[in-house]
This record gives C-alpha cells, structure tokens and sequence, in this order.
C-alpha cells in the first residue's frame, strides 16, 4: 500500500484505504497499458511509412508502371516479406494493448465512479466528512485521480 494511503488519518477506514489503494493499481495500470499502446503504434506507423518510402523509391520508381513486377518484388522478397510481417505483428500487439487500455480505464474509472458515489458510507459522521475533502485533495495532489466528479 502506498505510503500516503497508509498515512490517512483514522476518519479513514481499512476498506475505504484498500479501495483508494486498488483505484490507484487500476491508473497504473491503465497509463502503463496507454503508453505501451502509443509506443507500439509509433512503431507501426514509422515502419509502415519507411517501407512504403523504401517500396516506392527503390521498386516503383525504377519500374515505372510495371505493376506485375513490383507485386513480384513485394510478394518474392523474403526482406520484403519480413518487414510487412513486423508491420503486421506491430499492428497486432498495438491492436491488443488498446484492448487492455480500454478495459483497465473502464475499470479505473468504475471503481473511482463508486467510491465518489459511495462517499456518504465511507465517510458517515460530519467529522469524517470533513476528512473527505483531505482524502480528495492528497489523491488530486499526489497521484492525479481526481474524486470531486463523475465525469472523466
């Protein structure tokens, strides 16, 4: 547990620690899932970009308008074969980190939707409430989750 979260004054409870603790785990691993996501779809753009620059200067211009020859060039070459198989593979792994992006932010943001909805049972006493906003502000201030609205 982070050490913020575990310095929380006694208006905050062990449950209420582990789900601000586990919203936390849930950012993390989205921002993680988000830039790995970004990295790989960078990659996949250059290459592509690269390749087609290299396929059209060293194989379309040369041949003019010799479509037969260059689909041959592209499909024969084991390099060309190779590099639009990294392409793809790159496309691939950037299509599955988007997946894991998009369901740890729909889960990052479920868990922080419930724990603002359920704020009136995990702070009950006026004296706790007051708290809360200390809660709120330490969660904005040190780790960007901001608990004060729904909305993302």
């Amino acid at each position: 547990m982070e050490k913020q979260i575990q310095q929380l004054s006694e208006s905050t409870d062990l449950a209420t620690k582990q789900m601000l603790q586990s919203v936390l785990n849930k950012k993390r691993k989205y921002e993680r899932y988000k830039k790995n996501c970004f990295r790989w779809q960078m990659f996949t753009l250059t290459g592509g970009m690269a390749f087609f620059l290299y396929f059209y200067q060293f194989i379309v211009v040369p041949n003019g308008s010799d479509i037969g020859f260059m689909l041959g060039q592209l499909v024969g070459s084991a390099f060309h074969f190779f590099i639009i198989l990294t392409i793809g593979a790159g496309y691939a792994t950037s299509h599955y980190y988007k997946k894991k992006e998009e369901k740890y932010e729909k889960e990052y943001h479920g868990l922080r939707t419930e724990i603002i909805r359920k704020s009136s049972e995990l702070w009950p006493q006026p004296y706790h409430w007051k708290k809360r906003g200390e809660v709120y502000d330490m969660m904005k201030k040190d780790f960007d989750i901001n608990l004060y609205f729904e909305s993302k």
